[in-house]
């Protein structure tokens, strides 16, 4: 592949948060290497610390990937530390168990087995926006150097003392009151291999479904935020009268949980119990959420005097805010939780898994019931409009000129547009990772959903009568 045709396959590639694409002509061993290349040239450029962490999900190509990673890196003059296929909350309890303060994750996260991707942690900062298209510059540029020393290092850290010091790390931040049954689902992804012996070791009962951690996901793909991967976990859940049911997806940094009578517990409900658990321990908490979260996290955190902050999906966007406003917990639509009152601040499933038993293990009451207490409202899942890419800014440009027809409502353009109403608000915001345009509605009765629906149905077809809605 000739230089600039790599450098136009790799700008396809990068989207807001990461670096993420199909396998095959744009991603392939020669995109890893590059981009090692880049990622090492930008670390020789404006960091002192000359080191990084890599490590990958258990996709069967995310090996060569990382080899041809390690390769890039290591002809830029960094020294790399492999620590294997490990979940990514793992590789950022790495970085401050071993005093790195940049890594690498070779991963797609939730999407299917055809997907691979980066995502690029460097001097603390998650490259996203900006800096990821800095590093697209450098490649196109062709402002690559290989370095002639030849004496960097590459080291292999044993997954298994990582897997080890992490949970070290967590029975020592937490513990359960009782002993629970748990399903754990890992969908066959990388999870499996610290989920089960983690909750062993805080004594549960774990029962595994799809734990074993394969090259292929043969059962369901990992991506809990979709209510059918979730079906076989509701099932064993009440096959094993089991007190909780676990998902994750392809690199553990996300978290689906199940009740005890097999009902899905949206992640911001389950968010709106955590936020419960952290206003009772701390004064004035702030605590982050994004736009696509019910209404019901920021009316219940005011009522308690927490600080609620609504801010843009997406992680990097996320523990932006917390940084800002100094808050103690954080929390997306889509599953990722972030606890910086007894953690490290980062998004990480597996914890918040272990923060939800611990949370249980205290209650009288069984999980159904325990999060029947919280507010809650007739709502949608998050629904999706295809449109072209370079369509979607003009779109929402013409949205948001329009979008004061909403009487009465309170406009929030933080990302997208969301109207509150008094009893219902909506949202449209274009995605970052794909050609999509993303909703959600809720509302107290099924009279107001049904209204708020009509009102954006009626803005969205005057501005592209020609968009297929799904609702």
């Amino acid at each position: 592949m000739s230089k600039l045709s790599l450098a136009k396959a790799v700008l396809a590639l990068f989207n807001e948060y990461d670096v993420r694409g199909l396998i095959g002509a744009e991603l392939n061993r020669d995109t890893y290497y590059t981009l090692g290349v880049a990622i090492g040239n930008e670390l020789q450029d404006t960091e002192t610390i000359k080191m990084i962490l890599i490590c990958r999900d258990s996709r069967g190509s995310s090996k060569a990937f990382t080899k041809a990673l390690a390769q890039g890196l290591l002809l830029s003059g960094i020294d790399v530390i492999d620590i294997g296929c490990l979940p990514t909350p793992v590789l950022h309890f790495a970085m401050r168990f071993l005093h790195c303060p940049s890594s690498l994750m070779v991963t797609a996260s939730h999407n299917p087995i055809n997907y691979n991707g980066l995502k690029i942690n460097l001097a603390g900062k998650n490259y996203h926006g900006a800096l990821l298209r800095s590093l697209h510059y450098r490649i196109i540029q062709n402002q690559l150097r290989i370095t002639e020393k030849n004496d960097e290092v590459h080291i292999h850290y044993p997954s298994e003392q990582m897997v080890t010091q992490y949970i070290q790390a967590i029975k020592t931040d937490l513990s359960l009151s009782l002993k629970l049954r748990v399903v754990v689902d890992c969908g066959n992804a990388v999870a499996g291999t610290v989920v089960p012996p983690l909750l062993t070791a805080l004594g549960c009962e774990v029962i595994p479904l799809y734990c074993d951690v394969q090259e292929t996901f043969t059962n369901h793909n990992p991506d809990p935020a979709v209510e059918e991967n979730l079906h076989d976990l509701c099932c064993h859940v009440q096959e094993h009268k089991a007190d909780l049911g676990v998902a994750f997806d392809g690199d553990g940094d996300r978290l689906g949980v199940v009740d005890n009578k097999g009902c899905i517990i949206p992640s911001d409900r389950l968010l709106l119990a955590f936020s419960h658990a952290v206003l009772t321990q701390k004064n004035n908490p702030r605590i982050v959420f994004d736009v696509k979260c019910t209404q019901h996290l920021n009316d219940y955190i005011l009522a308690r005097e927490g600080i609620p902050v609504m801010t843009k999906t997406g992680m990097a966007n996320i523990m932006s805010s917390m940084s800002e406003h100094q808050a103690l917990l954080g929390g997306e639509y889509c599953g990722h939780f972030y606890f910086k009152d007894r953690w490290l601040g980062y998004n990480d499933g597996i914890y918040a898994a272990a923060r939800t038993l611990e949370m249980l293990s205290k209650q009288v009451n069984d999980a159904h019931t325990y999060f029947k207490q919280f507010p809650n409202s007739i709502n949608t899942s998050e629904l999706k409009i295809p449109i072209s890419e370079h369509k979607k800014e003009a779109f929402m440009r013409q949205l948001l000129e329009q979008a004061p027809q909403f009487l009465g409502g309170t406009i929030i353009c933080i990302d997208g547009l969301r109207v509150n109403f008094a009893t219902s608000w909506g949202l449209i915001r274009p995605s970052n990772t794909g050609p999509w345009l993303t909703l959600r509605f809720e509302a107290n009765t099924e009279g107001d959903l049904q209204q708020i629906k009509l009102l954006f149905r009626e803005l969205i077809t005057r501005i592209n009568p020609y968009l297929d809605l799904p609702f």
